[in-house]
């Protein structure tokens, strides 16, 4: 797969992300979409080294996160929601999810925590929410010796004391 790695991700994401984001299309295309991106993912067909890596992967968490679709019937609308589940998993899980800032990461657990709490949506999808969650959280909790402390900023270093 040489060929596939000397390509921008995002050149071939691109299409896949711009029906994701599209309030225009309907549940089933959004859905073969996202069904396309997850195969990109999980056959890991990006190159994690690339240089253009982290901003594809950016961009996917942003159209998954921010998915539009005009909406059929309640449980074709659900299995939509759970292709975008199952998107997110896995590109949080996948080695190119390193790629992730944690504004993005927080973005996409805040959109499973959406459907976990939304109770109109079946017991079934909330439950799917609530284990890609507890999947997300057990790999962050992996990562913690890899992540580099900040500087800590005190309230008040700079006052001076009386």
């Amino acid at each position: 797969m040489q060929y596939l790695s000397a390509i921008e991700p995002i050149v071939f994401l691109r299409p896949f992300l711009e029906v994701i984001r599209s309030e225009d299309t309907t549940g089933p295309i959004t859905g073969l979409a996202l069904t396309s991106v997850n195969k990109f993912l999980s056959y890991a067909l990006i190159d994690s080294n690339h240089e253009g890596t982290a901003e594809g992967m950016e961009n996917m968490a942003d159209a998954v996160t921010h998915a539009r679709f005009v909406g059929t019937d309640p449980a074709s609308d659900e299995v939509v929601l759970m292709k975008i589940l199952q998107v997110l998993r896995t590109l949080l899980l996948t080695p190119v999810g390193a790629h992730l800032t944690n504004e993005s990461v927080c973005e996409i657990m805040q959109s499973c925590f959406r459907i976990c709490f939304e109770m109109r949506l079946s017991e079934l999808l909330r439950k799917s929410a609530e284990h890609t969650l507890v999947d997300m959280v057990q790999l962050l909790f992996t990562r913690l010796s890899q992540f580099k402390e900040e500087p800590k900023s005190y309230v008040g270093t700079n006052i001076k004391k009386v």
